[in-house]
């Protein structure tokens, strides 16, 4: 690892990796309280009544526990990654004393119970884990942070939690070109298609969004779209100037939900059938927009895949605690807690902690 700038002198630095936090088991009241609390997050900017949200959740739940559905590793991954970054933090060059803790949206320990323990006066670096910034990604995250600023320190402060300057966001991975190199690399690390195809592809898969609401208008919140765009876009390029890629095809496709309106095109399922209409005998799929497994990736990705037509396919897995991963993760943790860190810079453009404060500022 390169050695980092030194970290501002706090004791102890608590790192939260915070996580969208998924149902460990196929308990009925666990799942319930899972999508309760998703769907109440998505309800904050998407009209979704109360009534729609306890049915949606009642029977996502019953189909779990009685259809013989299994827990997500989603939370199992992210504490992996939680152990793995403490101890490159400790043992790396320019090492900090830390505490690395996972926290979750939707399951246990909650964001907000974290935020709210927080201790006052010490460093608390936040990592916004999911690489696209929305207000439903690191845009919730801030205005979490944001409330328990105005709590701690009175209406218009602008400081973090408890003390100003203390709680310091990493986000905008969209656009980070060694994030994109990280990818790459662990592409073709893991890469099993057959060398004698020659029509291969890659599908980037995203997280998809909301395009349009329920009335045929453009969302009014932070939807993500743009950085979504830019960081498939940066994939692509990298993935098409590789020498060592084999692939004839490179595209992207979306996962999305059901509710709220109209989302991203194409699906997942979609560019699989047109691949396979067009003769393409080979395709790995790789959840770009996933940095841990999930439900989304161990079950719709690998559930699409395994319905396809095509010939050989490679669910590709995420970067969950690869050493790369959590290498370059450890770089711009000790970069952003660094007395001169530009703290605005690691936030997202509507960022409601603000875009203007340095690190002495």
């Amino acid at each position: 690892m390169a050695a980092p700038t030194t970290p501002a002198s706090h004791g102890t630095v608590t790192v939260v990796l915070a996580a969208h936090g998924e149902a460990e088991t196929a308990g009925f009241l666990e799942n319930f309280m899972v999508g309760h609390r998703t769907l109440g997050h998505v309800s904050e900017v998407v009209a979704l009544p109360a009534p729609v949200r306890w049915a949606i959740c009642l029977l996502a739940a019953a189909r779990k526990r009685l259809g013989g559905g299994t827990g997500s590793p989603h939370n199992a991954l992210t504490r992996r990654q939680a152990q793995a970054l403490e101890a490159q933090l400790a043992a790396g060059a320019g090492a900090i004393p830390c505490q690395v803790v996972p926290a979750f949206g939707s399951s246990l320990p909650l964001l907000e119970d974290v935020v709210a323990e927080m201790a006052t006066g010490s460093l608390t670096v936040v990592v916004s884990m999911t690489p696209i910034d929305s207000r439903l990604a690191c845009g919730r995250l801030c205005h979490e942070l944001a409330a328990h600023a105005v709590d701690a320190a009175g209406p218009g402060s602008a400081g973090g939690v408890g003390a100003a300057g203390q709680v310091r966001v990493l986000a905008r991975l969209w656009e980070d070109r060694a994030f994109v190199a990280v990818n790459v690399d662990h592409v073709f690390t893991q890469l099993e298609l057959p060398e004698n195809s020659e029509r291969c592809a890659l599908v980037l898969v995203m997280h998809g969004t909301l395009v349009r609401d329920t009335r045929g208008q453009t969302p009014d919140f932070h939807t993500g779209m743009a950085e979504a765009t830019a960081y498939a876009g940066r994939l692509r390029e990298a993935f098409a100037t590789d020498p060592r890629s084999p692939f004839t095809r490179i595209e992207v496709a979306h996962l999305n939900h059901d509710v709220g309106g109209e989302w991203t095109r194409p699906t997942l399922q979609e560019v699989l059938q047109r691949l396979a209409g067009e003769g393409v005998d080979a395709v790995a799929a790789y959840p770009c927009e996933y940095l841990v497994e999930g439900s989304d990736t161990v079950g719709k990705v690998a559930d699409a895949l395994a319905a396809s037509p095509i010939r050989r396919t490679q669910r590709l897995a995420c970067l969950n605690d690869a050493p790369a991963f959590i290498d370059f993760l450890a770089q711009r943790v000790l970069a952003l807690a660094g007395p001169d860190a530009d703290i605005a810079a690691r936030r997202c453009d509507a960022c409601p902690l603000g875009r203007d404060r340095k690190a002495g500022g």
